[in-house]
């Protein structure tokens, strides 16, 4: 009897540290925008770092044990380095050209990361991906309905939602949160899900809320990602194996990425297609010029000169661009990083993402995780010509490799009490 008390105070102990841990990190992944309309919220953003740090430490054995192991290795390996080149940035962009000396932004950037690889190896060894997975898809549903009431109701407490600019960020964020929800929703009831009767309504509904507020927004990019977020949520939850195979396969991947940048090159053979024109001018509403995109993706590779590796330093991006192009950012999600932080950070996050995609791949059962899968490839889609490789975009990629890696004899849909 004494020793189950005991050992039930430390698991009790330990359930606390891994629940404001969790919370710290999505805090910082999912409220990164926050401060646009709340300046202050910034100064917040290191405490709850600090505080999940300090929760995660007691890991670090835990890491230092099973590192080693093939499942974890490379991608340890590619993220310790990815950190590091994060550092080299900031030290070469110590006196900086545009904005603030990067060192703390980019010390908070390598915290994140850090703390949120600790936690994948907590969730994998643990076997608690459906703690993680409920508590985000909690975290976000409360954003979302908190936004979506103060849109309808028209309560604008910041006094700029005409701007775009609402309580957790811009419009962009708004239509984001929603598809963030539906792909959360999909993962945790997969094992329940039938698609009859009720699921299907419910889905339904979802669907059509999301593209209501993201016209409520006037976000036309985001209507193009909600339609292509639920036909891939529609192929791969009706049976199409090769779909799946495919998404998941890291060349497929690392082919999208790719094929992200390529487009800032194609893109003006693409305008001058009368056919894309039209659907631009008059189904969108918008210019050929892609609202200042081909202005930008035109003087990039020049302005870029001396900056390639290591670009002009963490949070430098929007200051750079603006001094640079004269618009708010690059436009493109793979250019943002290389803007700010260089080609070499920029092609090791590329790596973890082929990595852990290529961890998924050999996995035994797809299904479960597709929804989060088809969530990645529509932000990559998106970051042709937005900046969507947020601190959310990596939180969700983990997010994978904490399911993929939990071992064999822990189910995926149990909270395994040890």
């Amino acid at each position: 009897m004494r020793i189950r008390l005991r050992f039930r105070r430390r698991l009790a102990l330990e359930d606390i540290r891994f629940y404001i841990c969790a919370l710290c990190v999505l805090t910082y992944a999912l409220l990164e925008h926050m401060s646009i309309g709340i300046p202050w919220f910034s100064g917040m953003k290191m405490p709850f770092l600090y505080l999940g740090a300090l929760c995660a430490l007691p890991e670090i054995n835990l890491v230092l044990k099973r590192f080693r192991i093939r499942k974890y290795f490379y991608v340890t390996c590619v993220t310790v380095a990815l950190c590091g080149f994060l550092f080299l940035s900031a030290y070469m962009n110590r006196v900086p050209r545009f904005g603030i000396v990067p060192y703390k932004n980019t010390y908070r950037l390598i915290l994140y990361v850090i703390e949120l690889l600790i936690l994948t190896f907590w969730v994998s060894e643990k076997g608690w991906f459906d703690r993680i997975l409920h508590l985000a898809f909690g975290y976000v549903l409360v954003m979302v309905l908190t936004v979506d009431f103060m849109i309808f109701a028209g309560i604008d407490l910041l006094g700029m939602m005409q701007d775009g600019v609402y309580i957790i960020g811009t419009k962009f964020t708004v239509v984001y949160m929603h598809m963030n929800l539906l792909s959360l929703w999909l993962v945790k009831m997969q094992d329940k899900l039938t698609f009859t009767g009720w699921q299907r309504a419910r889905m339904i509904f979802m669907g059509v809320v999301m593209l209501v507020v993201t016209f409520r927004v006037n976000c036309m990019s985001g209507v193009l990602g909600c339609v292509m977020l639920l036909f891939l949520l529609w192929r791969t939850q009706r049976g199409k194996h090769l779909t799946r195979r495919l998404l998941c396969s890291p060349r497929v991947l690392l082919l999208f990425v790719v094929g992200s940048v390529l487009f800032v090159f194609a893109v003006q053979m693409l305008v001058a297609i009368p056919a894309v024109s039209y659907f631009i001018e008059s189904v969108l509403g918008r210019d050929n010029n892609l609202t200042g995109r081909l202005q930008i993706y035109e003087m990039f590779s020049a302005e870029m000169q001396g900056n390639w590796l290591f670009g002009f330093g963490m949070g430098n991006a929007n200051s750079a661009a603006m001094a640079l192009f004269g618009y708010a950012n690059a436009q493109n999600a793979v250019l943002q990083w290389i803007l700010q932080t260089g080609v070499l950070v920029t092609v090791l996050l590329v790596a973890v993402m082929v990595l852990v995609f290529a961890r998924l791949y050999k996995y035994h059962s797809l299904q479960k995780m597709m929804p989060m899968v088809a969530l990645i490839y529509v932000y990559i889609t998106l970051g042709t010509v937005e900046t969507t490789f947020s601190m959310s975009f990596i939180l969700w990629v983990f997010m994978l490799l904490m399911y993929v890696n939990q071992p064999p004899h822990i189910p995926a849909h149990k909270n395994n009490q040890r």
